[in-house]
C-alpha cells in the first residue's frame, strides 16, 4: 500500500525547487503565517485580558475635543498626521491586497505545476485577483473566529485563575489550550480547504466553506498526519535555520565586538547593520521557500483528496495491513 505522505511530499518539493516564481508568491503568503494551525500555541491567556483592558481604556481616553483643539491649535501638524495615517493605511491595505493575491497565485501555481502545465508570473496575479474577494472572507472569517475562541475562553479562564490558585489553577490552563488548540486546527484546515476549492474549483465563498468543512470531516486522520508531518518538518528547519545563522552570526558579531573594542564606530555599526540586512534576508528567504513548500504539499493532498483516488491515513493503513500481517508471520 502506497505512502500517500512520501508521494505528496517528494511532489511538493519538486514543485517548490523547479518552479521558483512561486517563491515570490510565498514571500507574502507567508505572512499569513507558515503553519497557521500551530500559531496559537504562543498564544497566552493573559493577552487577553490584557488586551481588552487596553482596549476599553483607549475607548474611555479618547475624546473628539481632544481632536479638534488640536486641529485648532495645530493645524500643520494635524495635516502631517493624518497625511501619516492615510499612508499607512494605504500601505497596510496594498499590503493585505498583495498577501492575499499570493496566496490565490500559490494555490494555482502549485496545481498547475502537479499537473505539468505552464504557469507565469501574470497568471498567478490574475488567478490571485479573480478570487480576491472570497480568499480575503475566509482568511477574515478564519483568524476572526479563531481569535474569537480565545477571548471567549480566556476572559473566563483569565477570571477563574484570578480565583483559584496552585494545582487547579494550573490544570484549568491545560484544559483551556486542550479545548482551543484543536478547535484552532480544525479552523485552519478548513480554511486551507476552502482556500483550495475557491481557486481550483471555482467555488463561491459559502459553497467553499460548505465543502472545505464536508472534506475536513472525511478526511480528519489525513488531514491530522499531514499537519504533524508539516509541523515537525518546520521544527527541524527552524532549528536548522537557527544553527546556520549561528555559523554566519559569530564571526560578525565578533568582528563588531573588536570594532567597538577599538573605537572604530563606524565599523561597529557598518557590522551591525550587515547582520540585521542579512537576517531580513535570510528569514525572507526561508519563509518564502517554506510557505511554498507547505501550500504546495497541502494542495497536492487536496487534489488527491477531491478526486476518485482512495487516500489512507498511516493508521487506516496499519489497521487495513494488521491482518495480512498476522497472516505472514504467525
Amino acid at each position: 500500500m502506497k505512502n500517500i505522505y512520501r508521494d505528496v511530499l517528494k511532489q511538493a518539493w519538486d514543485i517548490t525547487k523547479k518552479n521558483k516564481i512561486l517563491w515570490f508568491f510565498g514571500l507574502f503568503a507567508a505572512l499569513l503565517g507558515n503553519g497557521g494551525e500551530y500559531q496559537i500555541l504562543i498564544k497566552v491567556a493573559d493577552q487577553v485580558g490584557g488586551d481588552a483592558n487596553n482596549l476599553v481604556k483607549s475607548a474611555l481616553s479618547f475624546s473628539f475635543g481632544d481632536v479638534y483643539r488640536f486641529l485648532t491649535y495645530n493645524p500643520l501638524e494635524f495635516a502631517l498626521v493624518l497625511t501619516a495615517v492615510f499612508a499607512i493605511l494605504f500601505l497596510t491595505g496594498f499590503l493585505i491586497w498583495l498577501v492575499i493575491v499570493s496566496q490565490g497565485a500559490l494555490i494555482k501555481g502549485a496545481s498547475a505545476a502537479s499537473g505539468k502545465k505552464k504557469f507565469d508570473f501574470r497568471e498567478g496575479i490574475g488567478a490571485g485577483m479573480e478570487k480576491f474577494a472570497p480568499l480575503l472572507g475566509i482568511n477574515v472569517l478564519s483568524k476572526v473566529l479563531i481569535f474569537s475562541a480565545l477571548f471567549g475562553f480566556g476572559v473566563p479562564l483569565l477570571f477563574s485563575m484570578l480565583r483559584i490558585n496552585g494545582i487547579a489553577g494550573v490544570l484549568l490552563y491545560l484544559v483551556f489550550f486542550i479545548i482551543l488548540i484543536p478547535l484552532a486546527i480544525i479552523i485552519s484546515f478548513i480554511a486551507k480547504f476552502a482556500a483550495a476549492f475557491v481557486v481550483l474549483k471555482d467555488k463561491d465563498f459559502f459553497s467553499s466553506i460548505k465543502n472545505a468543512f464536508r472534506l475536513f470531516c472525511d478526511n480528519w486522520v489525513v488531514s491530522l498526519e499531514m499537519a504533524l508531518i508539516l509541523f515537525l518538518l518546520n521544527a527541524a528547519v527552524g532549528l536548522l535555520f537557527v544553527f546556520l545563522i549561528a555559523l554566519i552570526y559569530m564571526p560578525l558579531a565578533t568582528m563588531a565586538f573588536m570594532y567597538f573594542v577599538s573605537g572604530f564606530w563606524i565599523g561597529s555599526w557598518f557590522t551591525i547593520i550587515l547582520m540585521a540586512v542579512l537576517s531580513f534576508v535570510l528569514v525572507g528567504f526561508a519563509g518564502a521557500i517554506l510557505a511554498c513548500f507547505q501550500w504546495a504539499s497541502w494542495v497536492v493532498l487536496f487534489k488527491r483528496l477531491t478526486s476518485r483516488e482512495t487516500v489512507l491515513s498511516k493508521i487506516e493503513r496499519a489497521v487495513v495491513g494488521f491482518p495480512q500481517w498476522v497472516k505472514e508471520h504467525i
